[in-house]
C-alpha cells in the first residue's frame, strides 16, 4: 500500500569544524632613535587581529596582524609606549568540506612576556590562540502529513529559526582627529584602543543596513611633557548585500576591528596636533527567518501493521535578539598612594551567560588597567583581573540555551576616592542572538504492510478505560488502535495529558 506523504525541508546551520590553534610569538627588536632609553619595563601586551580568513577545500588560511605594545619608564621618569607590528600567515587543516562554510573565530593572547636586553633592545615571548568555527548549511527532509484516513499521526508544531542568507564585508573607515585647543601637541603615543560597537541592523529585501560606531581612545605624552587623553567616535552606516534576506528577517551581526593605522600629522598651523586614523572593520551577517515547523513525530495505521523509521532533527528556536548597554561599578585598591590618575581603562577577558528565573545573567572576568603618578612624580602601572556578574534583561527561555554574543567596553569613567583607592564605572555593550537548541525525534519513513492486517474481532465497539492522572491520550489511542481525535471528541476533552484520574470511553475505528 503506497501512502501519499507530504514532505518538507528544513534548513539549518550544522557545525562541521571547531578547533583551537596556538601560535608562538618570539622576537627581539631595538627601539628607534626617537624613543628614549629604557629605565624600567612596566608591561608588554600582545594584541592579535585576524585581517583575513579564507576557506578553500580542506584548508583555512588565516592572516593575523599582531601588535606588540611595550609600556616602559624612561630615564627621565616618564611613561612611554612603543608598538612593534608583526604579521602571521597560518594554514589550518580542516579536513574535506564540500559545502560553502559560514566561518567565525575568536582570537586571544594566551600569554605575553618581555625583558629589556639592554636600554634599547627588547626580547618578547608570547602566544596567541585562534579558535576557528565552521558551519555549513544543512537540509533535513521531514514528513509533515500523510494523506490517508487509516493513518493516525502525532504532530509537533514549533516556530524555528531557518538561515536564509549570509554575508561578509571588510570596510575601510578613515578620519582625521584634530586635538582640542586645550591639548598639547603629540610627542609620543603611549597607548591606544580601537573598537567597533554595533548599533542597529535593518533588513530590506536582500540587504542589511547596518549602523555602528568606531571608538578610538588614546593616551599620549605631549611636547610639554604632559599626559593627555583623546576619545573620538566615528559613526558608520553600511549597506551589505545579503541574498535571501527579507524585511522581517532576524539578523545576527558581528563587527570586529582587523587593522588600525594611526599617523600623527600636522594641523593647519603646522603643529603635531592631528591624527590620521585608518581602521579596517570586518562585518559578518547571518539572516534568519522564523519558520513554522509542522513535523510528524509518531504515527500508526489502524488497518495494517506499519514499519516506521525515525531521524533526529536538530534545529533552533529563537529566544531574543540582544543589544543591551549596562554598567559595572567597582573599586580597587592599589599598592601605593596616588597623586593623580593618568588614565584608566578596562577590557573583558572571559564571559558566559545563563538563564536564571527568566533573566539573562552574564558573568565573567574583566581586566582593569591604571596609569598612575605618585607624589614623587613617578609613573606607575597597575593591572588587576576582577570577576563580575550582571543581570541583563528578562528573557523567556529554559536553562538550556545558546548565546552567540559579543561583549565590548564602550566607556570607562573613574575617580580617586582615597590615597590608594580608585572608583570606576565600566560601560559595556552586549550584542548578539540567543537561541534554544531543539532536538526532535521525527518520522523519516512510514510504510504499511497490507499482508499484516489488524484484527478487531475481539474488541467491543466501546471500551471503558480507567485512566490515571498524567497519562497521554496518544498512548491510550495507540494501545487501543483508535483515533486520538475520536477519544477527545467522545469524552469531550481537549488536553493531551490528563490532569486527573478519569474513566474514558474508548471508541473503536
Amino acid at each position: 500500500m503506497e501512502l501519499k506523504t507530504v514532505n518538507n525541508t528544513l534548513k539549518t546551520l550544522k557545525k562541521v569544524y571547531e578547533k583551537k590553534s596556538e601560535y608562538p610569538i618570539d622576537c627581539e627588536f631595538t627601539l628607534p632613535d626617537y624613543c628614549p632609553d629604557i629605565e624600567r619595563i612596566l608591561k608588554c601586551n600582545i594584541f592579535a587581529k585576524v585581517s583575513n580568513l579564507s576557506v578553500l577545500s580542506d584548508t583555512a588560511q588565516a592572516e593575523i596582524n599582531v601588535e606588540i605594545k611595550v609600556l616602559y619608564i624612561s630615564k627621565d621618569n616618564k611613561l612611554f609606549g612603543y608598538e612593534m607590528p608583526q604579521s602571521l600567515s597560518k594554514s589550518i587543516n580542516i579536513g574535506e568540506i564540500d559545502k560553502e562554510t559560514v566561518s567565525s573565530y575568536k582570537i586571544k593572547t594566551e600569554y605575553a612576556n618581555c625583558r629589556a636586553v639592554n636600554n634599547r633592545k627588547i626580547d618578547v615571548h608570547g602566544s596567541v590562540g585562534l579558535t576557528l568555527t565552521l558551519k555549513v548549511e544543512d537540509e533535513k527532509n521531514y514528513i509533515s502529513d500523510i494523506d490517508d484516513k487509516s493513518v493516525v499521526l502525532k504532530n509537533e508544531n514549533r516556530k524555528v529559526l531557518e538561515p536564509v542568507g549570509f554575508a561578509k564585508k571588510q570596510i575601510n573607515v578613515a578620519d582625521d582627529i584634530i586635538l582640542p585647543s586645550s591639548n598639547g601637541s603629540i610627542s609620543n603615543i603611549i597607548n591606544y584602543d580601537v573598537k567597533s560597537v554595533f548599533e542597529e541592523c535593518k533588513m530590506i529585501s536582500g540587504k542589511a543596513i547596518i549602523k555602528l560606531n568606531v571608538l578610538i581612545e588614546m593616551l599620549y605624552l605631549s611636547s610639554d611633557l604632559r599626559y593627555e587623553t583623546i576619545r573620538h567616535n566615528i559613526p558608520v552606516n553600511q549597506v551589505i548585500d545579503v541574498p535571501g534576506a527579507e524585511e522581517n528577517s532576524i539578523c545576527s551581526v558581528k563587527t570586529d576591528v582587523s587593522n588600525v593605522t594611526l599617523k600623527v600629522i600636522t594641523d593647519s598651523e603646522g603643529e603635531m596636533r592631528a591624527i590620521n586614523a585608518e581602521v579596517k572593520v570586518d562585518i559578518s551577517v547571518v539572516a534568519y527567518n522564523l519558520s513554522d515547523l509542522n513535523i510528524v513525530t509518531d504515527g500508526y495505521c489502524v488497518k495494517y501493521e506499519s514499519n516506521i523509521e525515525r531521524q533526529t532533527v536538530n534545529c533552533e528556536q529563537f529566544v531574543e535578539n540582544i543589544n543591551e548597554n549596562f554598567n559595572i561599578s567597582e573599586s580597587i585598591d592599589v599598592s601605593s598612594d596616588i597623586a593623580s590618575i593618568i588614565d584608566f581603562n578596562c577590557m573583558p577577558l572571559t564571559f558566559n551567560c545563563k538563564c536564571e528565573n527568566n533573566n539573562l545573567v552574564l558573568s565573567g572576568d574583566i581586566a582593569v588597567f591604571a596609569f598612575l603618578e605618585d607624589e614623587n612624580g613617578s609613573s606607575k602601572y597597575y593591572e588587576k583581573v576582577l570577576p563580575f556578574s550582571k543581570t541583563i534583561s528578562k528573557i523567556s527561555c529554559a536553562e538550556t540555551m545558546d548565546c552567540d554574543l559579543s561583549l565590548t567596553v564602550t566607556d570607562c569613567s573613574f575617580n580617586k576616592n582615597a590615597s590608594n583607592r580608585i572608583d570606576f564605572k565600566c560601560e559595556m555593550n552586549l550584542n548578539g542572538i540567543v537561541t534554544k537548541p531543539l532536538e526532535i525525534e521525527a518520522i523519516s519513513s512510514f510504510e504499511v504492510d497490507e499482508e499484516k492486517e489488524k484484527s478487531y474481532d475481539d474488541l467491543p465497539s466501546l471500551v471503558a478505560y480507567f485512566a490515571q492522572k498524567g497519562e497521554s491520550i496518544w498512548d491510550i489511542a495507540l494501545k487501543y488502535n483508535t483515533s486520538l481525535d475520536r477519544i477527545k471528541e467522545t469524552n469531550n476533552i481537549n488536553d493531551e495529558i490528563l490532569n486527573d484520574s478519569i474513566m474514558l470511553l474508548i471508541p473503536s475505528i
